[in-house]
C-alpha cells in the first residue's frame, strides 16, 4: 500500500491548526451545545429554526475537528531555515507582476491544507502556485487558465522567519476578534441589499434550494487521479464529461485576484480549494463572476462541471 500523501505546512500553519483545534474542542463545542439546549427549551423541534441552525453548526464543528486531526496525523513541516529564497517553493513570500492587468500581486506559497485566500496564501497545488514553483526572480511564467494563458513576471522572493509568523499569528487573532465586534446591524443591512438584488434578478436563494451534486470534497481529494483531466498536445485541459464534478458547500475563505479568484469550499465531508477563472464561467462569465465576487464568507456556493 502506497504511503499516504504528506500534508505540507509551514511552522505558522502548524501553529494555526493546533490553535484552531484547541478552540473548537474547548470553546466551540460548549457554545454550540448551549445553543442546542436553549433551542430545545423552546418546545416543538419540527419547526425550530434555531435548533436546526445549531445542529448544522455542531455538524460543521465536528467535521472540521475530524479534518484537522486527519491533517495533523500526517504532516510535514517546512523549516524556514531550509528554504532556498533564490527559487520559489513552499514557505516563500513572493511578488509577481500580472501583465494582463498591469498590477503586482503579493502572496505566500503554502501547502494545500494551509490555504487561506483572505490572508494571501495560495496552495502549491493550485494552477498558479504549481506553475511558479522552482522559478527565480526575473523569470516569466505562463499559467494555463482553461482556454487562455496568463503571463506573470517574478519580481521578488522572500522567506519568513519564526518571529514573522508569530507576529502574523497574533495579528490574525486580533483581526478575528475585531471582526466579531463588527456592527451587526450594518452586516444585516448589507446582506438584505444583496438578497434584494438576487431576488430582483430571479436568483432568490430561498427559492433555489436544491443542487445536483456529483461528489463530495473528501472523495475528490482522496481519488484525485480518477477525476484529473488529461492535457492535449498544446498542454490545454481536455474536458472529459465523465470526469467533471459538481459540488456545493459554504465559502470558508475567499480572495479575489483580478480575473481569477481562490476560495475554500466546505461541505459535510471536508473542504477543498477552488480556483475560479472568470473566462471559464458558464454562458455569461462576466455576470457570473460579478455574482461570485459579491458572495460572502458562509454563503452556499454551487460549482458545476469543475475541471481538475
Amino acid at each position: 500500500m502506497a504511503d499516504a500523501k504528506k500534508n505540507i505546512l509551514t511552522y505558522a500553519g502548524l501553529q494555526e491548526l493546533e490553535a484552531e483545534l484547541e478552540d473548537l474542542k474547548v470553546n466551540k463545542r460548549k457554545e454550540v451545545a448551549q445553543k442546542i439546549k436553549e433551542a430545545r427549551e423552546q418546545g416543538d423541534l419540527s419547526e425550530n429554526a434555531e435548533y436546526d441552525a445549531a445542529k448544522d453548526e455542531q455538524r460543521d464543528i465536528e467535521a472540521r475537528i475530524e479534518d484537522i486531526e486527519k491533517i495533523l496525523k500526517n504532516v510535514e513541516v517546512v523549516a524556514e531555515s531550509d528554504i532556498d529564497d533564490t527559487k520559489i517553493n513552499v514557505g516563500c513570500h513572493i511578488i509577481i507582476h500580472d501583465f494582463e492587468y498591469d498590477e503586482d500581486l503579493e502572496f505566500s506559497i503554502v501547502g494545500s491544507t494551509q490555504t487561506n485566500s483572505l490572508s494571501g496564501k495560495i496552495s502549491n497545488e493550485s494552477p498558479l502556485g504549481h506553475a511558479l514553483i522552482g522559478h527565480e526572480v526575473g523569470d516569466i511564467v505562463e499559467v494555463e487558465m482553461g482556454d487562455t494563458v496568463s503571463k506573470y513576471k517574478v519580481l521578488d522572493i522572500k522567506k519568513r522567519n519564526k518571529l514573522y509568523y508569530f507576529k502574523e499569528f497574533k495579528k490574525m487573532a486580533q483581526q478575528n476578534k475585531n471582526e466579531q465586534q463588527v456592527d451587526v446591524n450594518q452586516l444585516l443591512k448589507v446582506r438584505r441589499e444583496k438578497l434584494a438584488d438576487l431576488q430582483e434578478r430571479g436568483k432568490d436563494p430561498f427559492q433555489i434550494t436544491k443542487y445536483d451534486v456529483t461528489n463530495h470534497t473528501t472523495e475528490i481529494k482522496d481519488n484525485f487521479e480518477k477525476f484529473e483531466c488529461e492535457h492535449d498536445e498544446e498542454g490545454k485541459l481536455v474536458k472529459d464529461p465523465a470526469k467533471l464534478v459538481s459540488i456545493a458547500g459554504r465559502i470558508m475563505l475567499k480572495r479575489v485576484m483580478g480575473k481569477a479568484s481562490f476560495c475554500n469550499v466546505q461541505d459535510k465531508t471536508g473542504n477543498i480549494q477552488v480556483y475560479v477563472a472568470r473566462n471559464e464561467l458558464g454562458d455569461e462569465p462576466f455576470e457570473e463572476y460579478k455574482d461570485f465576487k459579491k458572495m460572502d464568507i458562509g454563503d452556499i456556493l454551487v460549482l458545476r462541471d469543475i475541471l481538475l
